[in-house]
């Protein structure tokens, strides 16, 4: 790092930082108005926090830096922002909050064991946000979550497996990965994809409708059209020529992804050219790229995480390979004050001048004797 920009960095911080409210929204979520808030509150929020840790640091600028030693920072002020308005008032609810992390070694991978080639095309994690990821799960904590990594496990699996054991609770999922779509079938969960665009809300995925109406297939048929039109993002090939609008219509006229490779290409459904491409096809290999596109919803996580609630366990749910740092215990019981002084503390360790005032006149908000439940934001 440039001396210039050591020495701007306090000044950068905060202009920066200022910006977070509002006019950084690239950096957080937008989060809608929507009908979804008459629904019964969700017990458990579990966060993608590879995916929103990534997003945090490549929307926030790269001179944004920590004024005590010129740190970067960026990634930790995009996530602490958009935890403080989205997972707070579900902390202040009482929910149980999950951050979920992938494991530290990507070559030990389930998926990359299946095939060397999954998720290859992606570059290494930047030295910059690499220097950041114990700060960002340190600001997760502060919030009173979980952060949560399983060794040769995803984020994907580790939140797979608590919407479904956790369903009757109520499970709200935090990601913009298309693949956890496959979890809003199971009654109870929703699934909250925030907008890569500045302008557009999240979005609530609750039932097969809202699903529909975003890909025109069913929860249950994600992971079939995920295999047949492929994930260029995580290097799952998909089948060569077959796009969204065809995948939809050979889901729907045949329900699954190996009826459709077994009828397609006999049928009439689509043009004898596009069939072609289904009977020409690698079927072995497009069978691979449904298992890589499915999830795990049996992963082996500790006792303490499956059965965590609020006040009745103070283990972090930290698996194997993770970090076990004593700061991450769990949330206060509901009906005790949340520990406002940890999202303080933050903001004193980074120099958030405006999050720490956002933090102050939440506190005083919710610090009498009488005060309204916290909303959830959407």
């Amino acid at each position: 790092r440039s001396s210039t920009a050591a020495a701007s960095s306090s000044s950068s911080a905060r202009a920066a930082e200022t910006e977070l409210p509002s006019g950084r929204a690239a950096a957080s979520t937008t989060l809608p108005e929507t009908t979804e808030a008459a629904l019964p509150r969700a017990r458990w929020l579990v966060i993608d926090g590879t995916h929103l840790m990534y997003r945090s640091f490549y929307a926030m600028p790269p001179t944004l830096t920590r004024p005590s030693d010129g740190k970067p920072i960026g990634a930790v002020a995009g996530v602490a922002n958009s935890l403080f308005r989205f997972a707070l008032p579900y902390a202040l609810s009482g929910a149980t909050i999950v951050f979920a992390v992938d494991a530290r070694d990507k070559a030990a991978s389930w998926r990359v064991q299946l095939s060397p080639e999954y998720k290859a095309t992606r570059p290494r994690m930047p030295p910059a946000l690499r220097e950041q990821v114990a700060f960002v799960e340190a600001a997760a904590q502060a919030f009173g979550a979980a952060v949560t990594r399983v060794d040769g496990q995803e984020a994907d699996d580790i939140i797979a497996t608590l919407a479904v054991r956790h369903a009757a609770d109520g499970v709200d999922v935090w990601s913009g990965d298309k693949d956890l779509l496959q979890l809003v079938g199971t009654d109870g969960v929703r699934v909250i994809a925030d907008s890569t665009k500045a302008a557009q809300a999240a979005k609530v995925y609750a039932s097969d409708d809202d699903v529909r109406a975003a890909f025109g297939v069913a929860a249950a048929q994600m992971g079939d059209y995920l295999a047949l039109v492929g994930d260029a993002s995580d290097n799952v090939p998909g089948v060569k020529g077959i796009g969204p609008k065809t995948a939809v219509k050979f889901l729907d006229a045949f329900g699954t992804l190996e009826d459709v490779l077994a009828k397609a290409p006999t049928s009439d459904v689509a043009g004898k050219a596009v069939r072609k491409k289904i009977a020409d096809a690698d079927h072995d290999a497009v069978r691979l790229s449904r298992r890589l596109v499915a999830l795990d919803t049996a992963v082996a996580l500790p006792d303490s995480l499956l059965k965590r609630r609020r006040g009745t366990s103070s283990d972090a749910g930290i698996a194997p390979g993770a970090a076990s740092d004593e700061d991450s215990s769990a949330a206060p019981p509901e009906g005790v004050d949340f520990d406002w002084d940890r999202l303080l503390q933050l903001a004193d360790d980074h120099g958030f001048e405006v999050f720490r005032r956002r933090v102050e006149a939440m506190r005083r908000q919710h610090s009498g004797p009488k005060h309204e439940e916290a909303a959830l934001p959407f």
